[in-house]
């Protein structure tokens, strides 16, 4: 499997120019590429998955084969829904409506990313986060939709946040690498050292068990929150199941209060529906 890590980009020490020409954005759309035969189904609950990949992989991806599915998959036959990857800002531009970000991961090739803007429902937290995504030369996360618009690959973000530690590179490798070869073995079971995954190779961690590296120096709380949303499968869990799984350790309206912070925070997001969470 050609993950594309071997380095073809220009990271200049995180210190290179951006770059200074993009081409024009196309027109957003309901779907992705569509076809003379007119719209195509909507892609079911069950299939909306989520995997870690690099820019490489997203550039090399096509059409699905499924005539009706207007998804893109792998060239390893991987179904593609969300993605997450974390790449460094090569440039970006802050309109009024969206803020259109030009990023690079080292594995060849820059992707386009677009995040909407809605500054009635945006409140404070999200609106200090923005900013601080909107620089140039820092390394950022990101969770979204792959499009693909009259060929041109681009994320439309649901999630965009900054590093809070230079282990979250070394990590999104490692679980890129680790879902390609888990696919590529097609077992359902754990391999190795890894644990049973609990949506698109994030590990299921022990209800009681310390959380491992989330991100850096989060409450009690919020690490059990976390823990439970991961627990979750691919659509994450509910708030009513985090909240009953911790009742009597904390009031309701704390836990609500917490989650609300780590959506703010882009650490968690909303998946099926306001009710859903998963973490980023």
């Amino acid at each position: 499997m050609d993950y594309g890590l071997d380095y073809e980009g220009d990271m200049g020490g995180m210190g290179g120019g951006g770059h200074a020409a993009r081409s024009p954005t196309a027109s957003m759309g309901n779907n992705n590429t569509q076809t003379g035969s007119g719209s195509r189904k909507r892609t079911s609950y069950d299939e909306q998955t989520m995997h870690a990949v690099t820019i490489k992989q997203m550039m090399g991806s096509q059409p699905q084969q499924i005539s009706d599915s207007n998804g893109l998959q792998l060239p390893d036959g991987r179904n593609l829904y969300h993605v997450q990857f974390v790449a460094a800002v090569r440039s970006f531009e802050d309109n009024s409506t969206h803020v259109m970000y030009t990023m690079e991961d080292g594995t060849g090739g820059v992707m386009e990313v677009k995040q909407w803007l809605d500054d009635n429902a945006e409140c404070t937290a999200i609106s200090e986060l923005r900013q601080a995504c909107s620089k140039e030369h820092i390394y950022l996360k990101v969770v979204g939709q792959l499009k693909d618009y009259d060929g041109k690959k681009m994320v439309v973000a649901d999630s965009i946040r900054p590093l809070s530690t230079g282990n979250e590179i070394t990590h999104h490798f490692l679980q890129v690498v680790y879902e390609g070869e888990k696919h590529k073995q097609g077992t359902s079971g754990s391999t190795g050292s890894f644990r049973q995954p609990g949506f698109a190779g994030t590990p299921v961690l022990s209800r009681g068990a310390p959380l491992a590296n989330n991100g850096g120096g989060e409450s009690a709380i919020r690490q059990e929150i976390i823990m439970e949303l991961a627990n979750g499968g691919e659509n994450g869990n509910t708030i009513d199941t985090v909240i009953n799984v911790l009742r009597g350790k904390y009031e309701e309206e704390s836990i609500r209060q917490e989650i609300s912070y780590l959506s703010g925070e882009g650490k968690i997001y909303s998946t099926i529906d306001d009710q859903h969470y998963a973490v980023a």
